[in-house]
């Protein structure tokens, strides 16, 4: 019967916290955390389009950075001890005058966020936060949220201007 009571115990603390308050110090640890982003939201950044949550999501993760494959320094080992993982590998492209675009590092539909670093000008891991939340049946709310002034900045030019290209503000 003892051997049951540390069940028991984590059973009735999930039920009386809620799993999401006991998973978020693991979120946090691994990185995938949006707490601060969601508590910096009152200081966002935003704009209310319209237009459908799927085409507005999707207009924005089309500001992401294109990957291409770029070849590494080769070491000094003969051509045949390389292998081609060695040799080749896939990270992101760099600027080379396009300052412009991010790395998307959460995106989530069900909870309407994307998360994105790599901002040029400001420091790799920083990150930024992209809410979508319904303002009208056929409207959404875009919040651009930080704990970066300058990344926040940055990255709600891009995504209001094209977001302003393809669908209606509402004001």
């Amino acid at each position: 019967m003892t051997k049951f009571y540390p069940l028991l115990l984590i059973s009735l603390m999930c039920s009386s916290l809620s799993c999401e308050t006991i998973a978020e110090p693991f979120k946090t640890a691994w990185g995938s955390s949006t707490r601060a982003l969601e508590e910096a939201r009152i200081d966002a950044l935003n704009k209310t389009y319209e237009c459908e949550f799927d085409d507005c999501f999707n207009a924005v993760l089309s500001l992401e950075r294109s990957k291409e494959v770029t070849h590494k320094a080769v070491d000094q080992k003969p051509p045949d001890e390389q292998t081609p993982a060695s040799i080749l590998s896939e990270k992101p492209a760099p600027p080379a005058g396009d300052t412009t675009g991010f790395q998307v590092f959460i995106k989530d539909r069900i909870k309407a966020v994307i998360v994105v670093m790599g901002i040029y000008g400001n420091i790799d891991t920083t990150e930024v936060g992209i809410f979508f939340s319904r303002y009208t049946r056929n409207s959404f709310k875009v919040e651009i949220s930080s704990l970066s002034d300058s990344a926040k900045r940055k990255v709600a030019a891009m995504v209001f201007e094209k977001l302003d290209k393809q669908f209606q503000e509402v004001k």
